[in-house]
């Protein structure tokens, strides 16, 4: 405890202020950034294409401004989805770290309130509410509104031809058809929209400092690989699983997002990562990023495990198989040959962050709640794990260390969402009566107080080192960066990166 604090107090003295995320870090990480979908990708059936990206977040999450600036307009309309009119868009001018003066357009944001009225703003005291008003960078601006699916619109409006200015209307979607994609500085745009993660990455104020994130466990139990956010862009870099020497093994080009590493054989690394609407995995060997898959929208993937020539592949609702030879996708019965349990593979989370689970677990949360999926040739379903309060939950992951006295039940560590941070959980998971039928139950959960309450913990994978001590790696948010850290199944922790 007292180390974790010194080394808190240590980054708090010199760290430099980052420019602010809109949401926690987290939400946008594990967001499918949709700006530019439309049809089948966005809305089946309409005549629009989206302008902006859809982060997800619970309702109530702050809302911070990315820079400083000036409220610029305020929009009433279109921002609420259950008839109640209870949502705005904000649209603040800010100036990016090159000069551009740009038009950040924060939606879906609950209404002000109107005191002496005692009632929500109508549509037309919304429109002037806070125009004029300065903010500064770090600002709490609003608050995520009711939504079906509750997030921040957070889009980008840049004129080079005429810097501040923006439409009247069309903040959300704009009409087919869509601009042709063209490249600002690295930055995918449709006519003047920009993409918003491109934008934050390229034109935001950044310090000299970085961001360490997505750290993974070569399969060799040899390196640890993550991403490493600088002034210079994205890197892929690695140190030992004690820590050490980092080593950057390649930059990725401008626009690029880096969403997810698991290992592959050895100290090999497989990495995804998506350029506007088009999603790529690729194979880290050799010392060369070697293109394996690409298609025009979002995907989730398994891991590599010893001796197969495939993965798991996510697409839309149904489970397949990617041949990693022929970078082909092929029905999982193909692969899962029959319906028997033995042949049966279970996979527990949803979207980014989980993990196949084959002979032995290796777990990962999903959004809100961990689900387990039970997956054969013919079928599949999933179930959430028991026990668990509802709430955002990242990164869980299972030791494979057991409780001797409680046959059958393992130690578990995850993040869960406690106000606007992630706080470490531990726990145990206990397998039901019949797993493919009945799933998972998690008991006994205590939040672990050896990092700072207000301090984003997020679990990532389990590894083991030289010694066979068993370990996780964990992200944690300290001073306004994230730094990478080894925690082992009773909370014994080890800072891998500075």
């Amino acid at each position: 405890m007292n180390r974790v604090a010194c080394l808190f107090v240590l980054l708090t003295i010199s760290a430099v202020v980052f420019a602010a995320d809109p949401v926690p870090n987290w939400f946008m990480h594990v967001s499918t950034d949709n700006f530019g979908a439309s049809g089948a990708g966005y809305s089946p059936g309409s005549n629009v294409w989206h302008c902006g990206w859809d982060i997800l977040c619970p309702e109530g999450t702050p809302v911070k401004a990315i820079a400083d600036g000036r409220v610029v307009a305020s929009s009433p309309g279109g921002w609420d989805d259950q008839g109640r009119n209870e949502n705005y868009g904000l649209l603040i001018e800010h100036q990016a770290q090159s000069g551009e003066r740009f038009i950040a357009i924060y939606g879906h944001l609950k209404r002000g309130w109107n005191e002496e009225a005692h009632r929500l703003l109508t549509d037309q005291e919304v429109r002037g509410y806070r125009v004029g008003l300065s903010v500064t960078e770090g600002d709490t601006i609003g608050k995520i509104g009711a939504y079906s699916h509750s997030h921040l619109h957070l889009a980008i409006y840049f004129d080079p031809n005429r810097p501040g200015q923006f439409p009247a209307s069309g903040y959300g979607r704009q009409p087919l058809p869509r601009p042709e994609a063209a490249s600002y500085r690295g930055v995918v745009s449709y006519g003047n929209w920009r993409s918003p993660r491109g934008w934050l990455t390229n034109f935001t104020m950044r310090s000299a400092g970085h961001d360490d994130t997505l750290p993974t466990g070569t399969s060799d139990n040899t390196r640890v690989f993550f991403v490493r956010s600088d002034d210079a862009g994205l890197k892929l870099a690695s140190t030992g699983v004690d820590g050490g020497e980092v080593i950057t093994h390649l930059t990725f080009e401008p626009g690029s997002v880096v969403d997810a590493l698991f290992a592959g054989e050895g100290n090999t690394i497989y990495v995804v990562t998506h350029v506007g609407r088009e999603y790529t995995l690729s194979h880290y060997t050799g010392g060369e990023l070697r293109q394996i898959y690409t298609q025009t929208y979002s995907f989730d993937l398994g891991n590599w495990r010893e001796g197969k020539n495939h993965l798991p592949i996510l697409r839309g609702l149904e489970w397949e198989a990617l041949d990693l030879e022929s970078g082909q996708v092929k029905p999982r019965s193909e692969y899962l040959g029959g319906t028997g349990s033995g042949w049966q593979s279970i996979f527990f989370g949803q979207r980014e962050l989980w993990r196949l689970l084959g002979d032995s677990l290796d777990l990962r949360s999903g959004h809100f709640r961990p689900t387990s999926w039970v997956l054969s040739a013919s079928q599949q379903t999933k179930r959430q794990i028991a026990g668990i309060p509802a709430g955002d939950c990242r990164g869980l992951i299972v030791f494979d260390t057991k409780f001797e006295s409680d046959n059958g039940c393992e130690r578990i560590a995850f993040g869960q969402l406690v106000g606007t941070s992630y706080r470490l959980q531990f726990a145990r998971l206990r397998p039901k009566p019949d797993v493919e039928s009945d799933g998972y139950t998690a008991e006994e959960i205590t939040t672990s107080n050896i990092f700072p309450a207000g301090q984003d913990v997020i679990p990532h994978s389990t590894v083991f080192d030289q010694r066979s001590e068993e370990f996780a790696l964990v992200q944690v948010k300290m001073a306004g960066q994230w730094r990478i850290f080894r925690i082992n199944p009773w909370g014994v922790f080890k800072a891998l990166t500075d």
